[in-house]
């Protein structure tokens, strides 16, 4: 009896375990992520003073042996600058889990720290480099349509 007890015990313990672990899952299948969330900002957020964005045109998409690509800077005005900033810091992401390979645009964030990402800007994809994954803008907060200006 004592044996069954134990048995029972213990798959009840694999099966809610086993449960929470697919509950967080399916919770972060459709959750949405702030900017300052999915660039790590810790100490500091979009809304600081001292921010500024760096960007760097690429047809690389990152790879283990290359991670940096063969990339031009892209001047823009403070004007564009702030606009892209203001736009980036209220948009929403989901994470994504489709494969992009595509990536056009190398986008540095600088606020106390540097946190940086690659977007493919046909698909609104992001890939961010701290935390390897992708996400896609769920509201964009028009930061793709003052983006595709900016770097005309």
């Amino acid at each position: 009896m004592n044996v069954k007890k134990i048995f029972y015990t213990i798959l009840i313990v694999i099966v809610c375990l086993v449960g929470l672990i697919k509950g967080k899952d399916l919770y972060d299948e459709y959750r949405d992520y702030s900017s300052n969330e999915i660039l790590g900002f810790e100490n500091g957020n979009l809304s600081s003073e001292n921010t500024s964005v760096a960007i760097r045109t690429t047809d690389q998409t990152p790879k283990r042996e290359n991670p940096l690509p063969t990339a031009s800077d892209i001047l823009i005005s403070k004007e564009i600058e702030q606009e892209l900033i203001n736009s980036f810091k209220n948009a929403t992401f989901k994470e994504y889990n489709g494969a992009t390979f595509k990536y056009q645009y190398y986008v540095s964030f600088t606020v106390d720290s540097v946190s940086s990402f690659w977007l493919n800007i046909d698909d609104g994809v992001v890939y961010v480099n701290h935390n390897t994954k992708n996400y896609v803008f769920e509201d964009d907060n028009n930061f793709l349509n003052i983006f595709k200006e900016a770097v005309k």
